[in-house]
């Protein structure tokens, strides 16, 4: 989904391109992605959680109420399963303002503790997170500086079913960026790989 947004809002990929062609730009030919490397992709994460705020890679959850609760006129009774949605509170005005705007330097300022809930919150957030993370901004930075992508179906609708996904599977046209020359490196040979798998899930869902 992320993809889908950076390719629907050219002015949000032009500075994520930007931020990947300055890492570049400081090393060596063929030189692989350090740490270092990595925390330089502040508006880059700011992409991801916006697109993660945007289409939620969780519908929600359940937990037990610990006490009982009153709000709005309804009690919840101590012991009862609660439902949360990560969408109540992505989508809320109070937390975000213009929720339906695609925005990433949203995350330039603090987001409050159980607002932004794409992995969970607490003690059961995701255990994976940090290595999620690194995942995708390693992913994110081989993809916008070796490829060019288009969307095939530029007015795809998202189904929920119960999560967002492309109705037609985002078939994207892609080429090689021309002014980047691969290198026989491991992670070329790796975002190679995913790609393929990328696309051929795509295939068999449209």
């Amino acid at each position: 989904m992320a993809f889908k947004m950076l390719a629907q809002h050219p002015e949000c990929y032009s500075l994520l391109l930007q931020e990947h062609a300055n890492i570049i730009n400081n090393k060596r030919p063929g030189e692989n992605l350090v740490l270092e490397d990595v925390k330089k992709m502040k508006y880059t994460w700011q992409a991801a959680r916006e697109s993660m705020r945007l289409f939620p890679p969780i519908f929600g959850s359940f937990r037990k109420a610990v006490a009982g609760i009153e709000y709005q006129r309804f009690t919840t009774p101590k012991g009862w399963k609660v439902l949360w949605t990560a969408y109540g509170t992505h989508y809320c005005g109070v937390y975000f303002q213009d929720p339906q705007r695609v925005d990433p330097s949203r995350f330039e300022e603090f987001v409050p503790p159980y607002v932004f809930l794409p992995f969970g919150g607490g003690p059961s957030v995701c255990a994976g997170y940090q290595l999620a993370k690194l995942n995708i901004l390693i992913f994110v930075h081989y993809v916008v500086t070796r490829y060019n992508w288009s969307l095939i179906y530029p007015d795809e609708s998202i189904t929920m079913a119960p999560l967002p996904f492309p109705s037609q599977g985002m078939p994207v046209k892609i080429s090689p960026k021309l002014f980047v020359k691969p290198h026989e490196d491991f992670f070329f040979y790796l975002i190679i790989f995913f790609v393929k798998i990328i696309c051929f899930g795509f295939l068999l869902l449209s």
